[in-house]
């Protein structure tokens, strides 16, 4: 989810009107859309982005992301890596967090 719409390849309507949040208020969705994170060795599918103005921080859904980009997050104390599953080859290629962070 993210609060701009700048960040969309493409718009779409959107699929439901709003979204409940912890506290239980609903935020409404202005539209939605897919966009692509490039980083310096890899590009990463961002489908199904809400877009909801009223959001303070953009929200990454973490299983959809792995399922869309065929990949694996690590989390540990230092913060996370991205892990890339590429056919025929025998390891992971690693992703630094710093790329993600600037986007998210």
């Amino acid at each position: 989810m993210s609060s701009l719409d700048g960040i969309l390849l493409s718009r779409l309507p959107p699929s439901h009107s709003s979204i409940t949040v912890g506290n239980g208020h609903t935020l409404p969705i202005t539209c939605r859309g897919n966009s692509t994170l490039t980083t310096p060795t890899s590009s990463f599918q961002l489908n199904n982005i809400l877009v909801v103005p009223s959001l303070i921080r953009n929200l990454i859904s973490v299983r959809q992301f792995t399922k869309d980009n065929n990949c694996t997050i690590e989390f540990d104390a230092f913060g996370f890596s991205v892990r890339i599953f590429r056919p025929n080859a025998r390891f992971f290629a690693a992703i630094a967090p710093a790329i993600f962070t600037s986007f998210l």
